[in-house]
């Protein structure tokens, strides 16, 4: 890459009333009761870049050849909600993405050409969760078993890549299916006290191979 030319923006806004104006001030606010002390809160924030690159002779972008780059994206976006129901007690919620492009799915589906038709990561097909107990007046025993299947960690439509001795990194696609046992005991001393065990992940061992 020669040289690469970099344009970038932050704003803050929601609806009508941004930042700077009288209705803003840390967000928009609507309040619950009269006094304001209920209330909800929303803030939104964006930050916008435009790139033009020039690139070294012979690269690629797909399958066509290009001596250059321009793009547009959306680096940072971020809402934030939260609504304070009580003295006590506050809901909270944060969401964003980064790096929204026209060329890569942003976020951790990370670069290269998503197209129709492609699996989405991160969403096993198989799952299946097995429990059963048994108690009486002074103990009682949990045992749960999770299979998950395997799973894409890139979107894509060719067959699964598991990571192995002499596998390269980056071609790694999808994770081996798994299966983990869970096991709870908890035993009723007295009226007061009690004794809780719990023993997790005693079958998932896997190992690169």
């Amino acid at each position: 890459m020669k040289k690469l030319l970099t344009i970038s923006g932050l704003f803050l806004s929601l609806l009508v009333s941004a930042q700077g104006s009288p209705d803003y001030g840390g967000g928009l606010k609507f309040n619950l009761n009269p006094e304001g002390t209920k209330y909800m809160r929303f803030i939104a924030w964006n930050q916008v870049w435009l790139r033009s690159t020039d690139l070294n002779p012979g690269s690629m972008i797909g399958d066509e050849s290009v001596s250059s780059h321009e793009d547009a994206g959306l680096r940072r976006l971020r809402l934030l909600a939260y609504a304070q129901i009580s003295p006590r007690y506050m809901i909270l919620t944060h969401i964003g993405i980064n790096n929204q492009t026209f060329i890569n799915g942003g976020g951790d589906w990370g670069s290269g050409q998503i197209t129709n038709g492609d699996f989405i990561p991160s969403i096993t097909p198989h799952l299946l969760s097995l429990s059963a107990g048994a108690e009486n007046s002074k103990w009682d025993v949990l045992v749960s078993a999770n299979y998950v299947g395997n799973t894409r960690v890139k979107p894509g439509q060719d067959p699964m890549i598991f990571a192995q001795s002499n596998e390269n990194y980056a071609s790694v696609s999808a994770i081996r299916a798994f299966a983990t046992i869970d096991c709870s005991i908890n035993m009723h001393l007295n009226k007061k006290w009690g004794l809780y065990t719990s023993i997790q992940n005693m079958a998932n061992n896997h190992r690169i191979s």
